[in-house]
């Protein structure tokens, strides 16, 4: 069987282009970083990439609404925890106050400070966590609490 000059070179030529093709593919990934560089490179490949990106950015927005989640507890923890012992010491001013022991002088001073804890109390109860009342129920744009005199 004889093969022709043309049917060589053009056998050969074929295989130089697709070498160069796969080459070009190669160096291309490497230059990237990436195995998939158009979708027609692997359509299979490339469906499931789309598929973990969309997993990956849900999980990522997860983890924020975690985070989110922790912040404002711990905000509301430290904010009631002060409530607690803002109410505690009210309470221990009030006995100490209703006592026969105690004079009317001291009544008064007791009573202020009563006054200035209970002020405290209000501005805690107005507490903002990013801007929104904690504890204003739904209406967290309004002021849930006010003094009244």
């Amino acid at each position: 069987m004889r093969v022709s000059d043309l049917a060589a070179t053009s056998t050969l030529t074929n295989n130089l282009r697709r070498t160069n093709f796969r080459l070009n593919q190669l160096q291309n990934m490497l230059a990237t970083g990436t195995r998939i560089n158009d979708p027609s490179d692997d359509p299979s490949a490339a469906s499931r990439s789309l598929l973990l990106r969309s997993d990956i950015r849900n999980t990522e927005q997860y983890q924020r609404n975690i985070d989110e989640g922790v912040g404002f507890m711990d905000f509301v923890d430290s904010t009631l925890d002060d409530l607690v012992n803002t109410l505690i010491r009210i309470r221990g001013l009030a006995i100490q106050g209703a006592s026969d022991t105690v004079n009317s002088g001291d009544r008064d001073i007791i009573a202020s400070e009563v006054n200035e804890l209970l002020e405290h109390v209000i501005s805690q109860a107005q507490a903002k966590y990013r801007g929104r009342s904690v504890f204003a129920g739904t209406e967290t744009l309004e002021t849930p609490y006010s003094e009244i005199r």
